[in-house]
């Protein structure tokens, strides 16, 4: 594109030359009082002048559509990176719906073995506990995982022992 915009400039620039000799030439004609000649001159002076015009409008319609057409390409840039930005954000939401919801099931466990602990510490441990002990979640193999199948071993300990106490006061 440069180099057809270097010709136009100099074709331009060269028009421009002629039409100034033109000029000049209708000037002396009508200052030497030569009508004929100054008729023919301004006739060519005026059809060059035209050309000269169409051939700058030429080059304005050029730039105003080349504008546009990068225009348009830049809108169409700027509309994918918006679609993409959208994505990449509810790829983000997603992620740390999907985040939030492991953490929450992953420490789900230490909230039920923070209830009976409460409950254990507050009444002690008696016999019809071990029901809802057994309860507690022991499936997976994870920390918090591990952490409540120790608990919960610590509790059945804890009742059986309850339970040999018991059978022992009542030996008594």
């Amino acid at each position: 594109h440069p180099a057809r915009w270097r010709q136009w400039r100099e074709e331009l620039q060269d028009r421009f030359t002629e039409s100034k000799s033109m000029q000049d030439r209708l000037r002396d004609a009508v200052a030497r009082g030569d009508e004929g000649e100054a008729a023919r001159s301004f006739s060519r002076w005026s059809a060059a002048i035209d050309q000269w015009k169409q051939q700058i409008q030429w080059g304005a319609s050029e730039i105003e559509r080349m504008t546009r057409s990068r225009f348009v390409l830049a809108e169409r840039q700027v509309s994918d990176l918006r679609v993409g930005l959208e994505v990449i954000l509810g790829v983000v939401v997603l992620f740390s719906l999907l985040v939030l919801w492991l953490g929450e099931r992953a420490l789900r466990p230490l909230g039920e073995i923070t209830r009976i602990t409460r409950s254990i510490a507050k009444r002690g441990l008696k016999s019809g506990d071990q029901s809802w002990i057994g309860d507690l979640p022991l499936g997976r193999n994870d920390e918090v995982s591990g952490l409540v199948r120790e608990f919960h071993s610590m509790a059945m300990t804890l009742s059986e022992r309850e339970k040999t106490v018991e059978i022992q006061t009542r030996r008594l």
